[in-house]
Formats: structure tokens, C-alpha cells, sequence
């Protein structure tokens, strides 16, 4: 059922070509020395395969194969709209539009706008990723690794399960690398970028814009602009502006970050009920809006940054619970009810700082609430 396939050492070069509602894979390219090229494709309404209902995936490129594509439309197909597999595995897009992939019906009911994993190497320039369902761009695995400028990633779509949040921009794990040079996230869902461990997984953003993003509804909800979890390798933000996001700009649990000559404004208010075993909530929802939180941070270095609210006034501009290596300079908080809050034992070391406008500038053990770590775990279309 696969529209075409590429294998064995083949080389093939596709110009305006469709391929339109097959099963499995709409263009497969396979294979070590295979190589591929493609202009002005459109790639859509790829189908799962009828024996199991997995896959459905639009492009899919694994086994140390190369493709190139300029042009391309990937729209409506399931579990994946572009997928890179594998150690050797190169992919190079420019001016790529995947939008409106489904969930797939397989093993893993989620989908991937485009998911690089097992040590894929994949170059975006230009691309578009709007209205995925689950995440917009997912990089997991060692030695897998994302070069990306010019992209943007907007309205991906939470999934239905409670257990299992998504509906993030970009998403990254498992000791996989992500780059971002002059690229927007806007108005997805649950967080606009995530980076996951255990393992050096990182994610470097310069010059990015994380915007409006929006709770998850299925009951931990977040909308944070930036999450560092579970011992993440590096999270860095250099000249990046994070606007409206809902309950924090950035937030870290037991992971690090270093945020550079970056504006984090105007964080959203969003209810967070904590969430136990099974998924029910276990207490009253407690309102948050917070520039950075940090939950026994391993690390935080920020450098000339702004972080300031909006009318009504957030809650704190820097709220750190516990924590080693906390580093504050040449950094402004400002209209905020609280400008730095250093609790259960943080100490914060720097200087050169100006905090104004906050009903109370500085304060510590205020017993102010720091949402648990999501329930997440990196998911990865390998696994279909």
C-alpha cells in the first residue's frame, strides 16, 4: 500500500508529484546509499496500514538513507508526517509545510508532525509545522540531532489521554540535540518547548519566539513557555523572548538552564490541580503565573534578562525551591506580587540586579506552591 519506495542504493528524483491517500508510508526512502530527491511534492492522507492500524506515516526515511526535499506539503496523514530513522540517516527540508497530522492507531496513539530518532541527523530551513496533535517537532535518542532556522511551529494539538500530556511546539529527549536559530513557537499546547532526561539531551534556542501557548485540558495544565525535566542536559535560551505564555515562561524540575540577554513578559495566569495516581486531582486548583520557576534546579545562570508582568500582576518574577548553582546578574524583575522568591534552602549568588514594581522584591521561605514535574515520557515513532 505504500505510495513509492526507495531502496537498496536506488536513487530517485521526484518533481510535482502527489501522493495521496495510500497505506503505510506515502514516499519511503530506505536503505544505505539510497538517495532521494524531491521538489513541489505533496504528500497527503497517507492511511495506517490495514493489518494493525499503525503507521500511516507521510514521509519516512530510515536506515542510513538521504532525501533532500524544497517545496513540500506533507498535510493530513497518521501517526508521522515526516519521520528520520536511524544512525546515517540524513534529511535536508527547505520550505517544508507539515500540518494537520492525525494520531496514530497503532501501539502509540499520538502523532509527530515530524519526528527524528535512533541517531537521525535531519537540517530544517523555512519550514512550517501547524495544527500537529501531539507534538510539532519530536528529536529523541542518542546521537539524534536537529539543525532548525527560520522554522515555525504553531497550534499543535493536546492528545485525549490524561496520563500522557502533549501538544507540545518542539519537543526533545532520550540525549538527542536540538538547535533553533530565529524560529517562532506559537500558541501550541501544554508547553512551546520541552527538553527531557535522563541523559545530555539539549535544546539551544537563539533568537527564538515562544508565544501564547496554551494549557493542555486533560488535567495538568500547564502552557509553559519552556520545561527543563528529569536531570535534562542543557536548556539554553540566547537573545529569546517568551510572551504570554500560562503558568511560567520557564520552568525546571531537577534540570538546568542558561537564559541569556532574553525577555520572558507577560506569563498567563492558569489553574494547576494537582494531579496523583490515575490522574484525579488531589487538592484545589492553585493559580500560577510565574517568569521562572525552578523545583530543586541543578543549575540556573541567567544573565540580562527581563522578566516582567502584565495587569493583573504575576505572581513572582524568580521562584526557586531548593536547588544548587542558582546564578541571578544584570537581570530586571519587575510587576510581579513577588520579585525573587529563594525558598527551602536556595541560595542565589550574583549581582547587578534592579527589582521593581513587585508588591514584596525579595523573599524567602514563603511557602508558595511549585507544581509537581509532569507525568511525560519521550515518545519516539521508532516504536511503531
Amino acid at each position: 500500500g505504500r505510495g513509492i519506495s526507495v531502496d537498496a542504493g536506488a536513487k530517485a528524483a521526484l518533481r510535482h508529484v502527489r501522493l495521496s491517500a495510500n497505506h503505510t508510508v506515502g514516499l519511503e526512502v530506505k536503505g544505505a546509499g539510497t538517495q532521494a530527491l524531491g521538489r513541489g511534492l505533496l504528500v497527503d492522507g497517507t492511511l495506517p496500514q490495514p493489518a494493525d492500524a499503525s503507521l500511516g506515516v507521510g514521509i519516512g526515511v530510515d536506515g542510513g538513507a538521504n532525501l533532500q526535499l524544497a517545496g513540500a506539503q506533507v498535510s493530513a496523514n497518521h501517526h508521522v508526517g515526516l519521520r528520520a530513522l536511524g544512525a546515517g540517516t540524513a534529511v535536508s527540508a527547505r520550505g517544508l509545510w507539515v500540518d494537520r497530522t492525525q494520531p496514530g492507531k497503532g501501539k502509540q496513539p499520538i502523532g509527530f508532525g515530524v519526528d527524528v530518532a535512533g541517531g537521525a541527523r535531519l537540517e530544517l530551513g523555512g519550514a512550517v509545522l501547524s495544527g500537529n496533535t501531539g507534538v510539532g517537532l519530536n528529536v529523541g535518542g542518542q546521537g539524534s540531532s536537529v539543525v532548525a532556522s527560520g522554522l515555525r511551529v504553531e497550534g499543535t494539538l493536546s492528545l485525549a489521554a490524561p496520563l500522557q500530556p502533549h501538544g507540545a511546539g518542539v519537543e526533545v529527549g532520550g540525549g538527542a540535540q536540538l538547535r533553533l536559530q530565529g524560529c517562532a513557537l506559537v500558541a501550541n499546547h501544554f508547553a512551546g518547548m520541552v527538553v527531557l532526561g535522563p541523559g545530555a539531551s539539549a535544546l539551544r534556542a537563539f533568537g527564538a519566539l515562544v508565544k501564547d501557548t496554551e494549557v493542555e485540558p486533560q488535567g495538568q495544565t500547564y502552557g509553559v513557555g519552556a520545561f527543563s525535566l528529569a536531570g535534562a542536559g542543557a536548556l539554553e535560551l540566547v537573545a529569546c523572548r517568551l510572551e504570554g505564555n500560562r503558568s511560567a515562561g520557564v520552568s525546571l524540575h531537577h534540570a538546568a538552564a542558561t537564559l541569556r540577554d532574553t525577555a520572558i513578559v507577560g506569563t498567563r495566569f492558569a489553574d494547576h490541580v494537582p494531579v496523583g495516581r490515575g490522574g484525579r486531582g488531589t487538592g484545589a486548583a492553585v493559580k500560577l503565573a510565574d517568569g521562572v520557576v525552578a523545583l530543586a534546579a541543578t543549575g540556573l545562570d541567567m544573565r540580562g534578562v527581563v522578566v516582567s508582568g502584565l495587569a493583573p500582576k504575576g505572581r513572582a518574577g524568580v521562584l526557586l525551591a531548593g536547588g544548587v548553582g542558582l546564578a541571578i546578574s544584570e537581570t530586571m524583575l519587575a510587576a510581579h506580587l513577588y520579585g525573587l522568591v529563594a525558598q527551602d534552602g536556595a541560595v542565589v549568588s550574583g549581582g547587578g540586579n534592579l527589582l521593581q514594581g513587585n508588591d514584596v522584591n525579595r523573599a524567602t521561605d514563603s511557602g508558595l506552591a511549585v507544581p509537581p514535574a509532569p507525568m511525560i515520557t519521550g515518545l519516539s515513532s521508532a516504536n511503531e
